[in-house]
């Protein structure tokens, strides 16, 4: 599809990888259920490094819960499990052709 992956086997690991990469990195992917760090307080501490981030949830929960425990957090987006390819490429475009109009 174009983009380069970097993939982390968790959300310590995840947080190594932006600080190092943040320049390299247009959006984030996260499920709300990791190892070592779930994906709120992972959320939480990529903000901290970089407060505009654009970070995508994943969760098999509902779009309205997860939205509502990211409330005024400025989630960027949010994706439903299981997903196919096409959704989630349907999601990426959209986030980076709105970053691309600001």
């Amino acid at each position: 599809m174009g983009f380069e992956i970097l993939a982390a086997k968790n959300g310590r690991e995840a947080l190594e990888i932006f600080d190092s990469r943040m320049d390299d990195i247009s959006c984030v992917l996260l499920d709300l259920t990791m190892p070592d760090m779930d994906g709120k307080e992972a959320f939480r501490k990529l903000r901290n490094i970089q407060a505009d981030a654009k970070i995508i949830i994943s969760s098999g929960y509902s779009e309205q819960d997860v939205v509502e425990r990211f409330a005024g957090m400025g989630l960027t987006g949010f994706i439903h499990k299981p997903y196919m390819l096409g959704t989630l490429m349907k999601k990426l475009q959209q986030i980076l052709t709105d970053m691309d109009k600001q």
